[in-house]
């Protein structure tokens, strides 16, 4: 009959300390490469327009041709007015 081998609690210590490190290594590569996390270079812009009818939340935002963003919140002047009033009686 063959004998069960146990890892040591040692062993055990250092295989945790390893994927710990593996996941923490990953996970500061992932936020220094400036797409996700603390350096991300964002910046949020605010614009008024007078037609926004075409104008659609999460449509891409191109600039020089290139998509930079997207949309994030589309307020229209109808929403502005006050609810619950017919203006044409």
């Amino acid at each position: 009959m063959k004998k069960k081998e146990y890892i040591s609690v040692h062993e055990f210590r250092v295989g945790i300390f390893v994927t710990f490190a593996i996941v923490a290594l990953t996970a500061v590569i992932v936020m220094m490469s400036g797409k996700f996390g603390f350096f991300a270079r964002t910046i949020k812009v605010e614009a008024e327009f007078h037609n926004v009818e075409e104008l659609i939340e999460g449509a891409p935002v191109f600039f020089s041709g290139v998509e930079v963003g997207k949309v994030e919140k589309v307020l229209s002047p109808s929403r502005w007015k006050c609810e619950g009033k017919d203006e044409n009686p």
